[in-house]
């Protein structure tokens, strides 16, 4: 060894403020509300199998894992997919529109489909 020392990284020597991280609990709070969105996405697959294998006419526990099966391929295959445009449009800007995507629109649409249908009346 000579004795030098590698330059510090950008910004490794800069003092953080006294809390820690400047926004710590906004990024706390949209970090769970991600996971949520994950979580609550796999509950809805769940809860709809008995309807899927209903619709599909599946005889058989068998059958119907093949449908979690391309659930899972499809969501990893667009976990790439949003990674690649997370490093092309920017990750923090993706995260955003990500989260507020569904929108006024989305929410419209989950009230008709929870309400119950005429013709079951």
């Amino acid at each position: 060894m000579t004795g030098q020392r590698a330059a510090p990284a950008p910004g490794a020597g800069a003092a953080s403020p006294p809390g820690g991280v400047p926004h710590r609990w906004g990024i706390l709070v949209l970090v769970l509300a991600a996971q949520f969105m994950v979580a609550l996405d796999a509950m809805i697959v769940t809860v709809a199998l008995p309807a899927i294998q209903q619709g599909l006419r599946f005889g058989s526990q068998l059958q119907l894992q093949w449908v979690v099966n391309l659930y899972v391929l499809f969501f990893g295959g667009f976990l790439l997919l949003g990674g690649r445009a997370g490093d092309l449009f920017g990750r923090q800007r993706l995260f955003i529109a990500g989260l507020v995507a569904p929108g006024p629109r989305g929410r419209h649409n989950l009230h008709h489909r929870l309400r119950p249908a005429d013709d079951l009346r």
